[in-house]
């Protein structure tokens, strides 16, 4: 059995893998997707000025300050890096072909071909509307049901529990 998925890289195309590459990723959901680990830390260094200021060490107070500061712009780049990413992806525009069977991954595009097996992948994430495999020290490969050009998505879940990733794997 095999599966061909044809998916033109494009904005929207990226902006959605971008996101469900976070969502699957805790240090990435962390970093991205909490306010928390952005404002707990600020909370506490307000209320470390505060204290300072209350107790009249004024020579010290800026570094409490600085730090506020440059949390703010280390937020707004990260936020930034995401945008400037996809608008810089290389690949932008050309399509790329994925064909997946029981022996792994072959992917190619207008940077490249690859051939993955299947050891060397952790368990791909099932999504109701496709499945996000997270190769090693790469970016994540989103495969949406929507760019199947043969095969269905009953047959890309086939493929995956053939192989052992995931026996619980839904069915469309």
């Amino acid at each position: 059995m095999k599966t061909i998925h044809q998916i033109v890289l494009t904005d929207d195309y990226i902006a959605q893998a971008q996101r469900l590459a976070i969502q699957h990723n805790k240090a990435l959901r962390l970093m991205y997707g909490s306010w928390w680990i952005w404002w707990v830390p600020r909370i506490a260094l307000a209320l470390a000025t505060l204290f300072l200021l209350m107790h009249r060490v004024t020579d010290i107070v800026w570094f409490p300050v600085g730090f506020i500061a440059l949390s703010f712009a280390v937020e707004w780049s990260t936020r930034r890096s995401l945008t400037r990413s996809r608008k810089q992806a290389r690949a932008k525009g050309s399509t790329a072909t994925v064909i997946m069977d029981e022996t792994g991954l072959y992917i190619a595009g207008v940077l490249g071909t690859s051939d993955v097996k299947w050891g060397a992948l952790p368990a791909p994430v099932f999504l109701s509307d496709g499945v996000l495999i997270n190769p090693p020290r790469t970016s994540s490969l989103w495969l949406p049901d929507k760019c199947l050009v043969e095969g269905s998505a009953r047959d890309v879940r086939q493929i995956l529990a053939a192989i052992g990733r995931d026996a619980t794997a839904p069915a469309p």
